[in-house]
């Protein structure tokens, strides 16, 4: 008996900073960040609301879902949302 490693979720080697749901934690500075690719996305939507004549409910609940999945990473982010 005994615990069982799974290799693809361990982070074997330490490190200062991991990426956990989508977000990078940084245990030196004590920040979360939002990746790369996320950060691209959200402006990739705002460019794309943007450029929209007419929005549909469905493209506003998914901008609230983005902001609502990025407030961890984004200072005073909820203060934006009321």
């Amino acid at each position: 008996m005994g615990f069982v490693i799974n290799n693809e979720k361990s982070a074997l080697v330490p490190s200062t900073t991991i990426n956990v749901w989508g977000h990078i934690l940084d245990s030196i500075k004590f920040n979360v960040f939002l990746p790369d690719d996320k950060i691209n996305k959200l402006i990739s939507y705002f460019d794309a609301l943007l450029n929209m004549k007419v929005c549909v409910i469905r493209e506003i609940a998914k901008l609230i879902g983005l902001f609502t999945s990025s407030l961890h990473a984004i200072n005073l982010g909820a203060l934006l949302l009321f």
